[in-house]
C-alpha cells in the first residue's frame, strides 16, 4: 500500500490443473478487471465443481448479477 496505494494484488493459494490457460488466463484478467471497478470488494475466482466436497465447504454466488461490471461477476 505504501508504494502503490491504488495497487490491485491476487492470491492464488490452490494448485489446481487447467488445462486451458489462455481461457484461465482471460477469467483472471476479468477478475482484476472486476476488483479494479469495485476497489471496496474482495474478488473471488472460482469454478463450478465437478462434485460435491463436503469437508471444504462451498461458496454459493446470487442467480443474478447486479454489480457494475461486465460478464458474470456476482456477489456472494
Amino acid at each position: 500500500m505504501r508504494f502503490d496505494p491504488s495497487a490491485v494484488v491476487g492470491i492464488f493459494p490452490s494448485d489446481h490443473y487447467f488445462s486451458d490457460e489462455a481461457a484461465y488466463s482471460e477469467h483472471v484478467e476479468f477478475m482484476f478487471n472486476g476488483a479494479e471497478c469495485l476497489p471496496e470488494r474482495v474478488v473471488l475466482l472460482g469454478i463450478h465443481a465437478d462434485r460435491p466436497e463436503t469437508e471444504y465447504g462451498w461458496i454459493e454466488p446470487h442467480a443474478v448479477g447486479n454489480l457494475p461490471a461486465e460478464g458474470s461477476l456476482r456477489p456472494v
